[in-house]
């Protein structure tokens, strides 16, 4: 960051923006701000000065120390909807303006809210006649000391009044306030009479709808004018089209252009403005170079300025917008209609206006040579910075210190990273089965659960690491090494066809290379889950990656077309049984093929890409059948009014029919095809003569989905806390939230779909690379994974390589993250070797799948209060039965559902407020004496105990234990602490998480041989952010790994105390560096600095008796 640049916290939300959870919130950095127009100041520097603001909340002025001023100290002791102060600030001269509301801060215990926009709050509220909007900064919680906070808010030009609302939203605590300002920093042009198009535009050419004519696949109807006001860290006050007629952009047109649009359009100021600065947002309809056109600049008195706009230089094409001109940075960006991964978008444009110029008065846009959208302009005398001018940089430092460069990023057998132990029955031999209570077991060793620790292969499997037969040996080597026991073949059908000249064409170099490598896999006791398809295009010719003229999607397709369905069975048929010259087998017979998967994530093909005319004569064929052929009760139950069946049109997806009848059409149609859809995968399998566990439909959480997973033997799920967005103008964003903050959404969303005595497996998840809570996967997912007594995790993706370092870390390319190897290390020993126990409690909830279509909750996630039932006991869903519940069981009916909001590659599940009460679930578990009375479970509160009281979450505090015989720790945010059976930490400098493990197989109180993990955060080197809230990325940076240092001290409990020695690791297992420890008969303690290691940060430690 710019030496001397202050951060500075963006966040412009409508209310039902906060009330959908659509937002992402925007921070920037600027330098020094120019004075403006002060509307409210009070520094809350005396007594008299607090005493003037009434509240519910408790406040009070405290004095300042060591000279410093007093302040403002509001105290709201447990959770409630708002506790503090709400100010009245006078817009009446700030209409059309943009805000900086500033002051400073300090808190104590401040608990994080239930969702990442609630908690402590400094926030304008500006009300308007069609709602209101809001801006403020995501506060810290947990105890900070003074600081400065800015934000900008808009006040839009209709605005009636406004509040700033300083204190506690769904959380408690301590704040303090003082020198709290709102002043006047910009003014907006008020468009509303020069706008003369929309932004969506329905027909092509017709000249009476919105942005370039160009209709619906070419309009802006993305663009996300609602939910953001900053575009390129400048202010500006887009237009809403349902507040102005439709109208929301100016159009202008070349002279004498027959085309819809204005040849120019002069915008007068209602007080003219002094500014230094002119802000434009707009494109063009096409590439342009040269003069493309201009705007002119009205001073008081009739003074003018021209600037004239040059093509690639201060403004360029919408389509495909790129990352920066010289005059201009990509101001807002959305995901085309037409072409794969394509980003659309405006182009924020910055004037100098002449020194001297004084007021002005009017700006006229004209002249232009190509039509040319203006959606928005802004006056300033700020110079507001573009992202490339304020961009946060990782680099080397005391705090983040680069990881030691290895020869090879593998495990040293032997070494106290050695999970080889974990897992040991020699060569594959029998087949995975699933049992009648729903767990996974080997067939040659039935009663006796087992589980998976699994490593998803990629490209980079089938190209680098079994390039030849001595790697691909090695790679092996350290998966069994490392603690895996299968792995999961994700987009080997795009692989097996690379370089393919006709369908169904096989690359035989690379099938000989991976035949040797399940050949290895099988020797080596791991297991095999295959993706039978993942690619777009499946084992046609095309890259999965890029987009397809031809429109083709397989997720799609085979619901609706033979010849891709022929394509899949050909191309399954020759893969599965052909004969391995290694193993002597052919794939369909071997036993080390555990799973397969129909199509990787095929609900897709339900929420893009849809092809009304291929999916018309199934659409029809339902139709009939449902209304007995009678098109009078079709167009009754719609509210239709065709003709003839030829005129009913196929349902759009995300457009549900308003009439009930008709939606519940749709739900029972995609319900029906999934249904088929599935028994077709299952029956072509069996065609080709596999006898395993196959299973299909991954991803989304919800009740119809789950009505079809009750007929397959396995259930696999796909979920991620903090999933990347799309790249749009070369920023991808990301959370930076606690996956605990919301009782641990991203697992209740994944125990909600569990099907009751099936297997559970999660094959594919993880908190993403760059979310810095990423520390908690083990704890958040696979202790309670166990807990549940799931069958597998698969973290996603590539978690092992054995190429030579340095690397880098990448979102699903997790090798060289010291934090996910932390997450792997413990997961292993948390559900393979079943250190944490699985629950005996356990709670059904059924359902009708024909009363969820009929009460349309069929598309919804199970309700949000009984999926908090996950957290202390076994979970699952039961469609379509009357079984009687089990001994330790209790029953409960569905009460409605959660909102399923999906995603590309995954989907979450939306709290609901519902009045379903956890509490008194539990409350029923203690009376039959299958919960211990002690439980501190308390669901209102956001805590949360398991039954077998080895699980503990808080989830105001982002806190979370694990206590087990031998796998002891936490995670938590800076300053946590835990005093567990054996184990406690008494000082933790950084969130973070710490945990000790017997290696041995003993006691943590008996054992001899230990690991203490520490995880905190990991970036790239010259990682580009739009600033230091790390939401925006820009660019992925370069080797070496950077490792967030910080001080722990840790007290364990252990007989062999006295004979400890105390290692740091290289994260290949070696010992790279004896540290300080005291010990007595019954203790050892430490306290490690991992900023002053000698070799560099480490991850892992060692105690050793010796």
């Amino acid at each position: 960051m710019k030496a001397g640049a202050e951060v500075v916290f963006l966040n412009f939300n409508t209310a039902t923006f906060m009330k959908r959870i659509l937002a992402s919130i925007l921070s920037i950095a600027y330098s020094a701000l120019f004075a403006g127009e002060t509307l409210f100041y009070e520094p809350f520097d005396s007594a008299e000065a607090v005493a003037k603001y009434p509240s519910d909340a408790k406040l009070s002025f405290e004095k300042g120390k060591r000279g410093e001023s007093g302040s403002l100290k509001i105290e709201v002791p447990e959770r409630t909807g708002f506790g503090g102060l709400s100010l009245p600030v006078d817009i009446s001269k700030a209409r059309g303006g943009v805000l900086e509301v500033s002051g400073e801060a300090m808190g104590e215990n401040v608990a994080p809210g239930p969702k990442y926009y609630n908690g402590a709050k400094f926030m304008l509220v500006v009300n308007t006649p069609s709602g209101n909007v809001y801006g403020g900064p995501q506060m810290p919680t947990g105890d900070f000391d003074w600081q400065k906070i800015k934000t900008l808010v808009r006040v839009p030009h209709d605005a009636t009044g406004a509040r700033l609302n300083i204190g506690f939203e769904q959380s408690f605590g301590k704040l303090h306030f003082r020198n709290v300002k709102v002043e006047k920093k910009s003014s907006s042009l008020d468009m509303r009479k020069a706008a003369n198009v929309g932004y969506a535009d329905e027909t092509a050419g017709d000249g009476k709808g919105g942005w370039f004519d160009l209709g619906a696949d070419e309009d802006a109807s993305k663009f996300n004018y609602k939910h953001t006001a900053t575009f390129a860290n400048v202010p500006y006050m887009a237009l809403s089209p349902e507040s102005n007629g439709g109208k929301s952009a100016l159009l202008i047109k070349p002279a004498g252009s027959p085309k819809m649009g204005a040849e120019s359009a002069k915008i007068p100021l209602s007080v003219p403005q002094e500014a230094k600065y002119l802000y434009v947002l707009n494109a063009l309809e096409t590439p342009g170079r040269g003069e493309v056109g201009e705007i002119a600049i009205f001073g008081e008195d009739g003074k003018e300025h021209i600037f004239r706009l040059a093509g690639g230089v201060d403004v360029a094409g919408w389509e495909n917008v790129q990352k920066e001109l010289k005059n201009a940075a990509v101001g807002a960006a959305w995901l085309a209609s037409k072409g794969y991964r394509k980003s659309n978008g405006l182009y924020s444009t910055r004037l100098k206006i002449p020194e001297g110029f004084g007021k002005v008065a009017a700006v006229e846009f004209r002249k232009a040579k190509i039509p040319w959208i203006v959606a928005a302009a802004t006056l300033s005398k700020e110079k507001f910075p573009f992202p490339s001018e304020c961009k946060f940089i990782t680099a080397e430092n005391k705090e983040w210190r680069a990881m030691p460069v290895l020869p090879d990023c593998g495990v040293i057998e032997g070494s106290a990273l050695d999970c080889s132990a974990l897992w040991n029955i020699g060569e594959v031999k029998a087949r995975v089965v699933a049992s009648k209570d729903g767990h996974l077991e080997l067939e040659d060793n039935p009663g006796v659960p087992v589980a998976f620790q699994t490593v998803a292969d990629q490209g980079h499997t089938y190209n680098t690491l079994t390039a030849t037969k001595e790697s691909t040996e090695e790679y092996v080597r350290q998966l069994r090494i490392q603690g895996y026991n299968m792995v999961r073949f994700h987009y080997f059908d795009f692989a097996l066809m690379g370089g393919a000249k006709e369908p169904l064409e096989f690359n035989e170099k690379l099938l000989e290379r991976i035949d040797y490598y399940i050949y290895c896999l099988k020797k080596n006791g791991i297991y095999l889950n295959l993706d039978a398809m993942c690619s777009r295009y499946g084992f046609e010719l095309g890259n999965t990656w890029w987009p397809d003229d031809s429109g083709r999607d397989y997720n799609f397709d085979l619901f609706f077309k033979e010849s891709a369905r022929k394509n899949w069975f050909e191309g399954v048929k020759k893969l599965l049984t052909h004969v391995n010259p290694y193993t002597g087998t052919r794939l369909v017979d071997d036993p080390v093929l555990a799973i397969v998967n129909g199509k990787n994530e095929q609900e897709f093909g339900f929420l893009r890409n849809q092809k009304p005319e291929v999916m018309k004569p199934h659409w029809l064929d339902f139709l009939k059948r449902r209304y007995g052929g009678s098109l009078e009760k079709y167009n009754e139950a719609w509210g239709a009014s065709a003709n003839s069946w030829d005129e009913v049109k196929v349902f759009s997806y995300g457009k549900q029919p308003s009439a009930k009848a008709a939606a519940r059409d749709v739900e029972a149609f995609k319900l029906e095809r999934t249904t088929e859809m599935w028994k077709w995968f299952e029956k072509s399998l069996r065609e080709i003569g596999y006898k395993g566990l196959c299973v299909n439909f991954d991803m989304i959480k919800n009740f119809s989905y789950a009505s079809v997973r009750q007929n397959m033997p396995i259930v696999t799920m796909h979920s991620y806390h903090a999933h990347p967005s799309p790249t749009l103008g070369g920023v991808t964003r990301m959370a930076q939230n606690s996956s605990l903050s919301d009782a641990d959404g991203v697992f209740r969303g994944i125990a909600g779909s569990a099907i009751w005595r099936k297997p559970m497996l999660i094959t594919e998840y993880g908190h993403v690379f760059w979310n810095k809570y990423r520390y908690e996967q083990p704890f958040s997912i696979a202790a309670y994974a166990a807990m549940q007594g799931y069958g597998a995790l698969t973290v996603h993706a590539q978690a092992v390589s054995t190429c030579p370092t340095p690397a880098m870390i990448r979102p699903f390319g997790c090798a060289h993250d010291p934090v996910n190897k932390v997450s792997e290390f413990l997961a292993a020993h948390m559900l393979l070797r079943r250190d944490v126990s699985e629950a005996k409690p356990s709670v059904r909830v059924d359902y009708s799948t024909a009363e969820a279509i009929e009460k349309l909750f069929i598309g919804y996630g199970m309700n949000s209060g009984q999926s908090k039932l996950a957290l202390v006991a076994k979970l699952s869903l039961l469609p379509d039965s009357s079984a009687p519940a089990g001994e330790d069981e209790i029953v409960v009916k569905s009460s409605g559902g959660s909102a399923v909001v999906t995603y590309p590659g995954y989907s979450v599940v939306l709290d609901s407020k519902d009045g379903f009460d956890t509490d008194a679930v539990v409350g029923q578990f203690k009376k039959r004496g299958l919960i211990p009375e002690s439980n501190r479970t308390d669901a209102k509160k956001g805590i949360f105990e398991s039954a077998t009281g080895e699980l503990f979450l808080d989830s105001n505090k982002n806190f979370m234990t694990v206590d087990t015989p031998r796998l002891q720790g936490m995670c938590a945010e800076a300053k946590g602490k835990c005093d567990l059976s054996d184990f406690a930490v008494t000082r933790m400098g950084e969130r973070g998480c710490v945990a000790a493990v017997s290696v041995d197989g003993k006691p943590l109180s008996e054992s001899k041989r230990i690991v203490v993990a520490y995880s905190t955060n990991a970036l790239n080197t010259g990682m580009e952010f739009v600033d230091d809230s790390m939401r925006g990325l820009m660019s992925m940076g370069t080797p070496p790994v950077l490792y967030k240092t910080g001080k722990f001290s840790f007290r364990l409990k252990n007989k062999n105390a006295r004979a400890f020695k105390l290692y740091a690791l290289g994260m290949n297992g070696a010992r790279v560096q004896e540290l300080s420890s005291r010990s007595d008969a019954e203790y050892i303690r430490a306290s490690i600095d991992t900023s002053k290691l000698k070799n560099g940060p480490s991850a892992f430690f060692e105690l050793a008796a010796e």
